[in-house]
Parts: C-alpha cells; structure tokens; sequence
C-alpha cells in the first residue's frame, strides 16, 4: 500500500526539536493546549460578544485603506511584518488533498490562528461573493494552508475542529467568518475568539487606544509588533487559483501566524497585570445561536431560496422517475452516496455526487408525502463541496419552521473583510 501524501511532513514535524514533544497526545485532541489563562472551562456558556455589524459594510469598504480613519496610515520606518523573520517560525504546508488536510489538522494543538479566504467579482455595481475557496488555521508550530476549492469534500477532521466549543480559534471579524462557512458549507463553528475583545480585556492601553467592538488585524499587529502588516491586493486576489502563488501563500500564512502572535503577547500582559480574561464575552458560538434562533442565512446573488416569505416548503409536483429512485435508494435502502452514484447510472460512468443530491432534494420538495430524516439530509448534503451553497437554505427553512417563523433572510453579499 503506497504511504499517504503526508508521510514526509509528519516525520518533518516529529524532528523538530524540542518542539516536537509538544505534540498532542489522545487525551489532548479535544480541548487542545491553549495556555491556562484563557482557557475556557467546559461548564462555562460562551455567549457571543456582539453581532457583526461589519458583515453590511457597504461596497466601498473593499478599497478602504487598512489605517485607522483618525490617522494617516502606518509610519513608513515600520518593517513589514512576515512570519519568515521569526526564528521560531512555523512550518507552512499548503494542501489542496482532502486526505492530507486530514492528517495534519490532527497535528495541531490550541489556540489556533483562523482565517479564510474568497473571491469576489463585481456585478452590476455589487459584490458578488463566491464560497469559501482557503482557510488558514495553525499554532505556533504549522500552519495549514487549506484550499478548499481545490477539493469534492469538507475535510471531516477540520470540520471537527472548527465545531469543537474547546478548541479556541483566534481572528478579526471572526464572526463573519464563522457565519460565512455557514452559508457556504452548512457548518457551526464554536469557540470562535475575537482578538479586539481579549486585548481589550488585557490592556489598558490598548482599550484607551480603540474603542471599537473590532479592530484590524493590521493595526493590532502595528500597535504590538511595530511593525506593518500589507493588506493590498492580494487580499482581493483569485483564491481559486490552482494552485496559489507564492505571494497568496505568504500573504495567507501571514494572517494565522500573527493572529498567534497577538494572543501571545495578550496572555503575557494579561499574566502580568494579574487579570484572568473571560472568554465568553467575546466568543462566537454559532451552533448556540443556532439552536436559540439567533442566526439566520447569509443570502447572496449565487443563492437559490424562495422569495415569497410565504411559499410553500414543498411545491405540489410528481417528482421524475429518476428522483423519486434516487430517493428510494438512498431513504429505503440506505445507499451511500458513493452508491447511489453507481446505481443511478453504472460503475465505470457513476452519476455526479452533486446531481445525485439535487435529485433527492427535488424529490423531497415536490413530493410533500415523502417522509426522511432532516439531520441525515443535512448529512448526504455535505458530503459534496458545493451543495450546501445550493440547497442549505431549504434545509435551514425546514429545520427553523416548526420553532419560529423565520425573519425575512438578508440579501446583502458576504464581502472580503477588512482586517
């Protein structure tokens, strides 16, 4: 059996050093090592800080400088910050392999640094974005560039990660993002930390400093680090691309790496005023709001959903003979879908993943009598990259009707973030 794609660089990272030691053991998969400051206790609520009023900006935002609105910008003697220039650098591993990803989420340990990135184009004077094609999560040993563009699935373990409420995942606008994978792959991330929020807590100096519920990552990075973190075009580069270059790879690596930094040197003054800082109030929990009614879709132009509040769930239609056989064999007879692929069609010429979920979504809407299951809807739905974006709205409609008439959805488009 040929070895997996990762062999090499987990026996990179076994070497080292001292480092190496740190590795999590079984035991540690869980609640990660975050350092025992801002480490949340298991009984403790987390309960979101604010809501993102960034996720509105208007269009003209996208071409905002990153320099606070009251100065001018960052001094030019600044060095510009790059995770290379530290000698305790992490390794950066860029993947586009579901398997590898895999492997190497179960590298890390906490808190983590959590990024993402998308592409945008221009329509008719809006921002259309499209889903979430990279994410950027890492310690202070790797960092894992995780192309998920690239990709037919959602990694499991990293879907596991972000949904774990103990595992802490550190950014600007994190919400946003948080929210954001929600709408592109039906995933509630937990555990979501909002940099502003504990710095804040920490730092007298920087609370009198920004006052604001969030603050750029740039300026955070020059107000601890002196130093300046470029947010030019790259930001609004092609993500998609196959594979990045070089200049997205830093640019992406950049971002995880400082977020780190930045807690590290919150945790130190933190430690050093004598202050124990309260993660909950300022930590997303997606799948709390969720489940209390508190989060909605973020609809763009590429979504499909009724736009009749009142439209029925279900149309009053025969669903073809092809539909109402993919149904049958995936509710009935409890094929996978990697199954039902080949018996759709044949084994050497299987049916497309994504059609064959458009046909038991369809067979469902048209036929109201049809009875299954919503959680293992949501679960054939996942398993194919793309579908969520397509029919997650359906699935939230149906899984919120019975709990609360849900608010009219809104139709502003997720725009690149500022940091």
């Amino acid at each position: 059996m040929p070895p997996k794609p990762t062999s090499k660089v987990l026996l990179a990272l076994d070497s080292l050093g001292s480092k190496g030691d740190e590795r999590m053991d079984p035991t540690e998969a869980e609640t990660g090592k975050a350092p025992r400051l801002l480490q949340r206790s298991k009984t403790e609520s987390a309960i979101p800080g604010y809501q993102d009023t960034q996720r509105h900006r208007v269009t003209k935002t996208l071409t905002k400088s990153t320099s606070d609105t009251s100065g001018t910008g960052p001094s030019s003697s600044l060095s510009v910050y790059s995770y290379k220039d530290y000698e305790d650098h992490p390794i950066v591993v860029y993947t586009k392999n579901e398997e590898e990803a895999n492997d190497l989420v179960g590298c890390l340990y906490g808190p983590l640094g959590f990024d993402m990135e998308w592409r945008f184009h221009w329509s008719n004077g809006k921002v259309i974005s499209r889903r979430t094609a990279l994410i950027q999560i890492g310690d202070d040993r790797i960092i894992l560039l995780i192309q998920l563009s690239a990709m037919t699935r959602f990694p499991l373990e990293l879907k596991r990660v972000i949904e774990s409420s103990d595992i802490v995942k550190l950014g600007v606008n994190i919400r946003g993002d948080g929210e954001k994978l929600y709408h592109d792959y039906g995933i509630l991330p937990r555990g979501l930390v909002e940099l502003a929020g504990a710095a804040r807590d920490a730092d007298v100096v920087f609370a009198a400093s920004y006052r604001r519920p969030m603050v750029a990552l740039a300026k955070m990075v020059e107000f601890y680090e002196r130093k300046h973190l470029p947010k030019d075009t790259v930001r609004t580069s092609d993500w998609e691309r196959d594979p990045l270059d070089a200049e997205q790879i830093e640019y992406a690596a950049n971002d995880a790496d400082c977020a780190v930094r930045m807690y590290r040197k919150i945790c130190g003054i933190a430690e050093r005023a004598g202050k124990t800082l309260m993660l909950s109030n300022y930590t997303t929990d997606l799948k709390t709001d969720y489940e209390s009614r508190r989060l909605g879709m973020i609809t763009t132009a590429a979504t499909i959903f009724p736009k009749d509040e009142d439209r029925p769930y279900f149309v009053a239609a025969e669903p073809t003979p092809q539909e109402l056989r993919a149904y049958t064999l995936w509710h009935t007879q409890g094929l996978s879908l990697t199954e039902l692929c080949v018996a759709l069609r044949s084994r050497d010429n299987p049916l497309k993943e994504c059609t064959v979920i458009s046909y038991v979504v369809k067979a469902l809407q048209t036929d109201n009598t049809l009875i299954f299951s919503l959680p293992r809807l949501k679960e054939l739905i996942q398993q194919e990259i793309g579908s969520w974006s397509r029919h997650g709205w359906w699935i939230h409609r149906l899984d919120t009707r019975n709990r609360v008439r849900a608010k009219p959805p809104s139709t502003l488009d997720s725009q690149p973030k500022e940091q």
